[in-house]
């Protein structure tokens, strides 16, 4: 509790399930592409090559919006944001089907991908104020499997519609009229922060670039400055990129290629493959519960360390799975490949989920946690673009080990980094927010102010008084 009322119930009240449907409801329009491609190639007999152009201009037009959309999150609001978000991906997909050119298509698509970017910064800035710093991690772990889980349950969803013949405009409208309605309905459940229901925040971490002073507890920042120095002077806020984009192309490459990777190994079947696919998605789950709640558990320190130690095993397991593919591909079975797929899901998604989630919150506190999510997160997507040159490599003679032993160097260098992490996130200090810097000159003026007048004081012969004021200095 607090002066300005009880606190909020705890995370075991079910406050995470409306953000988390409404996420998910926005991938009921974002994957209709991906399920009607084949529709729209036999319908207007458009090719592959016609629709990866589609998705290789909207992914290049939304990565200046997807690093700038949590500055926005940071001004405009979480609650406003996320329905902003969540609406335009909706009508965006209503209105695709109303065009047959490439041109139009391209520009609608852009259009929703976008508004794809405001969504999860949203959602991080509506729980930072929800939920204490001890709570977050486990709290934005149950919401991450709504990106980790809804692709795959959207297509579930809208492939019911396509057994049952709809074509690929009514695929569109579908997907669109559904994520509608769960807006309509989350919108009336979802509450920008406990002050609108009663509640009293509950604090923020201490350790955020901003401390723990009432100023600090503002839920937006001042200016600009405000935003730039503390992200631009904090060494443990690069490093951590740095090994964010690493674990983002890693990630990348698993859900661009495993399918065709256990195919062509093994030569399995297509529902094989899809089976590797699904669990690489559902074993990252778990691994995302999983750290989340030892982020809530441990101290910083400790858990700075089991990044490293998920570092390691990754590394170990990526060049396991290369040896395999170099030597000993013709003596396994594709189950093998598969558990080897889910052991490196299961020490890669942990620590891909924490840095544009919990750690975004640990550093931005409620200020500024939406835009150091979203500069994760855009930051990993223009890493992600690797992705295609890294699963060209499979091409050439034993490509599918020299794809792997280019993750394995990858996850090395992931690793190391987090050992760095473990050293300057130790030594950086909230001083060098711009607010935090303001005081520390501020203060250090006024001493310097109180002894020159002490001296002069001094000087003139006034012992009493300055007798007085060198105490109170």
């Amino acid at each position: 509790g607090g002066a300005d009322g009880p606190a909020p119930p705890d995370l075991e009240g079910g406050d995470h399930r409306a953000p988390a449907l409404h996420n998910t409801g926005v991938y009921l329009s974002y994957s209709c592409l991906s399920v009607a491609t084949p529709l729209i190639t036999s319908d207007l007999g458009y090719d592959n090559g016609d629709i990866g152009r589609v998705l290789s201009i909207s992914t290049a037009l939304r990565i200046i919006p997807k690093l700038l959309s949590g500055v926005v999150v940071d001004y405009v609001g979480g609650k406003l944001s996320l329905v902003i978000g969540v609406l335009g991906v909706a009508v965006g997909a209503l209105i695709f089907p109303f065009g047959t050119s490439l041109w139009w298509m391209t520009l609608m698509w852009s259009f929703v991908r976008i508004a794809l970017c405001f969504p999860w910064p949203a959602i991080v800035k509506i729980s930072s104020k929800w939920y204490k710093h001890d709570e977050m991690g486990k709290a934005l772990a149950i919401l991450s499997l709504s990106f980790l889980f809804g692709n795959s349950a959207a297509i579930l969803y809208l492939d019911v519609f396509v057994f049952f013949g709809i074509g690929w405009q009514g695929l569109f409208l579908v997907g669109g009229t559904s994520t509608i309605v769960i807006l309509l309905a989350c919108v009336c459940f979802i509450r920008d922060s406990p002050a609108s229901v009663g509640f009293a925040e509950p604090p923020t971490d201490p350790n955020n670039l901003f401390g723990d002073s009432a100023e600090a507890s503002g839920s937006r920042p001042e200016g600009w400055r405000e935003v730039v120095i503390p992200i631009s002077t904090t060494g443990a806020f690069w490093v951590m990129l740095g090994a964010y984009m690493g674990l983002y192309l890693i990630r990348q490459v698993f859900l661009d290629w495993t399918t065709q990777y256990l195919q062509q190994q093994t030569g399995c079947s297509d529902t094989v493959a899809n089976i590797g696919y699904v669990l690489f998605n559902f074993v990252g789950g778990f691994s995302a519960l999983f750290l989340g709640y030892l982020n809530d558990r441990l101290t910083q320190r400790q858990r700075n360390l089991v990044l490293v130690a998920f570092g390691i095993c990754l590394s170990l397991c990526l060049l396991t799975t290369f040896v395999v593919n170099r030597w000993f591909i013709d003596y396994v079975s594709v189950w093998l490949l598969i558990v080897l797929v889910c052991l490196s899901s299961f020490f890669v998604l942990g620590p891909y989920t924490l840095p544009a989630s919990a750690v975004s919150v640990r550093f931005g506190g409620r200020k500024i946690c939406a835009t150091i999510s979203a500069l994760m997160d855009g930051c990993g997507s223009l890493a992600s673009m690797l992705s295609g040159t890294m699963g060209g490599l499979s091409d050439r003679a034993d490509g599918w080990a020299k794809v792997y032993l280019a993750l394995t160097a990858v996850s090395v260098f992931v690793t190391l980094l987090f050992w760095i992490y473990v050293f300057v996130d130790h030594y950086d200090t909230r001083f060098l927010c711009l607010g935090g810097c303001q005081r520390f000159y501020a203060e250090q003026e006024e001493a310097k102010d109180k002894r020159r007048a002490f001296d002069a004081e001094e000087t003139s012969g006034s012992t009493n008084v300055a007798h007085h004021d060198m105490e109170t200095l």
